[in-house]
């Protein structure tokens, strides 16, 4: 590690405040190879199971291609570091915290024009919702409030995205989220609240447009039939 990222880690560490006179310092010294090196401390320290430094790493990337004007790598390395608070998570307020920084970087992915960060950002903003329903607990008001938010940013995801919505990792999470928005509220009282009715059915619909027929999780034969069969009844109760 060099010693310009060294003394960034620390100051991030000690106190965020310090980070941005640092880097007004750096001079020439603020360039692609630091905020490389950012990224690449950030993969090591992931790999290395160690989320504090993992932490760090992503947000001065993040910073740090802010600063030199290199928005995609910049948002890129800001999800990562979504993705880890995501991973941290256990209260409705941290889950609330997630799903409306990822909104908020949907906003910037599409000011980019990166289809494909935006999407990504919509994923975890579902992932984050849907969990906080499940931290809000049953019969709770809270819960029906953050399946619908988890069905709209499913909705959207589809809308803006039709075809990736549904492909690779991301669209594994997508519809894993859509699939246990729909468990749920079909096992309890939720299925007559006409709100979550309507989401529920145009978010599957949005789905089932979208899913090809020989759809499959990689290596995950059991998920792939879950979704399957989910989405068979969704579409049946829609007649």
């Amino acid at each position: 590690m060099s010693r310009q990222l060294d003394d960034l880690m620390q100051a991030m560490a000690a106190d965020p405040a310090r980070v941005g006179p640092k880097l007004d310092a750096l001079g020439a010294a603020l360039t692609p190879v630091l905020a490389d090196e950012a990224r690449d401390a950030y993969q090591r320290a992931l790999k290395g199971q160690q989320l504090n430094a993992a932490f760090l790493g992503t947000m001065l990337a993040s910073i740090l291609y802010g600063k030199l004007g290199r928005w995609r790598e910049s948002l890129n390395s800001h999800i990562d570091w979504l993705q880890l608070r995501f991973m941290t998570a256990q209260s409705v307020e941290e889950y609330a915290s997630v799903h409306e920084t990822a909104r908020d970087a949907v906003t910037k992915g599409a000011d980019i024009k990166a289809r494909d960060l935006a999407l990504q950002a919509r994923v975890l903003a579902a992932d984050s919702a849907y969990f906080a329903s499940e931290a809000a607990g049953a019969g709770t008001k809270e819960k029906a409030t953050w399946l619908a938010a988890a069905l709209e940013d499913v909705l959207a995801a589809f809308t803006a995205s039709p075809r990736e919505a549904a492909e690779g990792g991301w669209g594994e999470k997508l519809l894993g989220v859509l699939c246990a928005a729909a468990v749920d509220i079909e096992s309890s009282a939720l299925d007559r609240d006409p709100k979550l009715a309507g989401l529920l059915k145009k978010a599957a619909a949005k789905a089932q447009a979208s899913v090809p027929a020989d759809y499959a999780v990689q290596g995950d034969a059991k998920k792939t039939q879950w979704i399957r069969q989910t989405l068979a009844r969704l579409a049946a109760k829609q007649g």
